[in-house]
Parts: structure tokens; sequence; C-alpha cells
């Protein structure tokens, strides 16, 4: 007997609705697998966009009048459109924890759908390459998630130029201290806050997935075990 005969021997004493269900539970489960990876490098990109627009404006009008920097009115209508941004770099950076948590459980789910068809063929593992078990997978390993550390830094960026322009608004309301010594407060105080929101962020993450390790994979193997009603 050849391989091709002897899957459709095994999958002929699978149930028909069983095998259905599993196909149908797969693609779902795959089809969001996709979403999550497409979603994280959509959002990131929207957010680049935005960041680089806002950024440039910002540096542009203070090049064409040094006025506008001293300039309360101005100050707070920039100050306004960094907390935007902020809320949008931190719905972003939240989204890639999210998503790596997503990818992982939704790998772990297909693995364990393939261990069904594989538990009643076992020739079958011959043709798979991904995993079969439902253990926690590679995409929780941080060192290589250029996504998460990309919206960490842009998150952290948003921080200090929000911080920066914050100081310089106070100092400029309040008139105090020579201009040029407040610019430079403001960008050392800003470079400071930069690195430090960044290393927090990285922790958190760290954190985070590290918390999402210790929970098992949901099962309903209690229900299973359970005796078939006559």
């Amino acid at each position: 007997m050849d391989v091709g005969e002897q899957i459709n021997k095994q999958n002929s004493e699978l149930p028909d609705a069983s095998i259905k269900f599993m196909l149908v539970e797969f693609q779902e489960t795959y089809s969001e697998w996709q979403y999550m990876r497409e979603q994280g490098i959509v959002r990131l990109r929207f957010l680049i966009t935005i960041t680089t627009f806002l950024v440039t404006a910002l540096a542009l009008v203070a090049q064409i009048s040094s006025q506008s920097i001293k300039n309360v009115g101005f100050l707070g209508a920039a100050l306004v459109a960094f907390l935007f941004l902020l809320a949008l770099s931190w719905n972003t950076y939240s989204f890639q924890i999210s998503r790596i948590k997503a990818t992982d459980i939704n790998t772990r789910v297909l693995a364990r759908i393939r261990r069904y068809f594989l538990d009643h063929d076992h020739a079958l593992a011959a043709y798979l390459t991904w995993q079969i078990d439902d253990g926690p997978t590679e995409f929780l390993d941080l060192k290589h998630k250029v996504l998460l550390r990309t919206s960490s830094l842009i998150l952290a960026l948003n921080s200090a130029i929000l911080a920066g322009l914050s100081l310089v608004l106070v100092g400029t309301y309040l008139q105090t201290g020579n201009q040029t010594s407040l610019f430079l407060a403001s960008i050392f105080a800003s470079a400071i806050l930069l690195v430090v929101v960044y290393l927090f962020l990285q922790r958190y993450a760290a954190r985070t997935i590290s918390d999402y390790k210790q929970k098992p994979l949901p099962s309903h193997k209690a229900f299973a075990d359970q005796p078939k009603e006559e």
C-alpha cells in the first residue's frame, strides 16, 4: 500500500463532520493569524507616516520663522497635535504586544489541529514542517521583533518631543529665563526621557510576554473525556 492509499484509508476512518469542522477551524484560525500579522505592519506604517509629517512640519515652521517657537499659540497647537500622536503611538505599541501573543496562540491552535489529523494518520508527519505541539512558539522571542522595537522607539520619541514642547511652552508663557537656555534644557530633558521611556517600554513588553508564557493554552480535554450520553 503506497502513502496515498494509506492516507485515504486513514481519512476514511474519520467522521466526515469532524474533518469538516476541524478544517473550518483551521481556516478561520489561519485567517486571523494572517490578519494580525498584516495589521502590525499596516498600523506601524501609518504611525511612521503621521509622525514624519508632524515632525517635519514642526521643523519647517521653526526654520522658516524662528519667532514661531516663541509663540504660545503655535506651541499650544503643536502640543495638542503631539498629544494625539502620543495616543496613536501607544495604541500601535500595545497592538504590537497583542499581535505577538495572538500570533503565538493562533500558531499553537493550528498545531493542535495538525496534531488531530496526525494522531489519526502518522504518515502525515513526513509532510509537516510546522510544529505539531501546542507549546510556546518562537514568536515570543523578542530579540528579533523589529516592529515592536520600532513602535517603542516612536512612542518614546513622541513622548520626548511632547515633554520638550511642554517645557518650552511653560517657560515661554511665564517668560522666565533666557530662551536659548530654555531650548537647550528642553532638548537635554527630551533626550534623557527618550532613553528612559524606550528602556521602560522594552522592559514592559518583556514582562508582559513573560507573564503570558506562564498561561497554558485553553483546553476542553475534560469535556472530551466525559462519557457520552446514551
